[in-house]
């Protein structure tokens, strides 16, 4: 039984009841997850190798991010503007900057959502904190500068804002919304 979907720009992502991913559509940048020497097309959802069930996936344009049961993070795609938060992972349009199985990004503790840009990408930490990383060109990480950040950074609140409640974006969105608890 399908529990979410989420689609990027050429790829679809599916989470069941059971935590189970399933995977499809055009996997150029290794997006769908399924490792290497994977199809770049893949015509039907196919089971995707996670580590734990899945609770949550959120597509960007070329690349995929799976919050778990456990609150752990794995990304995988293109790391054009560093989207993927991966340490050691290169930034750029080249075949380094591809990653064509999910890998964990080191957080501060468990997460509870996650949610993609086009290029970049948050995680809300068990506690309310907001981590953002990839394109910030246009500022959309919300850091108070617009430099690209290949690893996850804590994104200030406003005053008065006691902890993010959501955050959502979109595969196309070159920005993203963040619905915070004020106190």
């Amino acid at each position: 039984v399908v529990a979410q979907v989420a689609c990027g720009t050429f790829h679809t992502c599916v989470v069941t009841t059971s935590g189970e991913l399933l995977a499809s559509g055009w996997n150029g940048y290794g997006q769908l997850g399924l490792g290497q020497g994977s199809d770049d097309e893949v015509l039907r959802l196919t089971a995707v190798p996670v580590p734990a069930p899945v609770k949550q996936v959120a597509c960007g344009g070329a690349n995929t991010c799976v919050l778990t049961v456990d609150g752990a993070v794995l990304t995988c795609g293109s790391n054009e503007f560093g989207q993927l938060g991966l340490n050691g992972v290169p930034t750029g349009f080249n075949d380094d900057a591809r990653v064509r199985e999910l890998r964990p990004v080191a957080l501060p503790g468990e997460a509870a959502q996650v949610a993609c840009g086009r290029y970049h990408t948050f995680a809300v930490t068990a506690g309310g904190a907001l981590l953002g990383w990839g394109d910030n060109s246009n500022g959309q990480l919300g850091l108070g500068h617009a430099q690209n950040q290949s690893l996850p950074q804590p994104v200030p609140l406003p005053a008065g804002a006691l902890r993010v409640a959501s955050v959502g974006g979109g595969s196309c969105s070159v920005q993203s919304c963040v619905l915070a608890e004020l106190g």
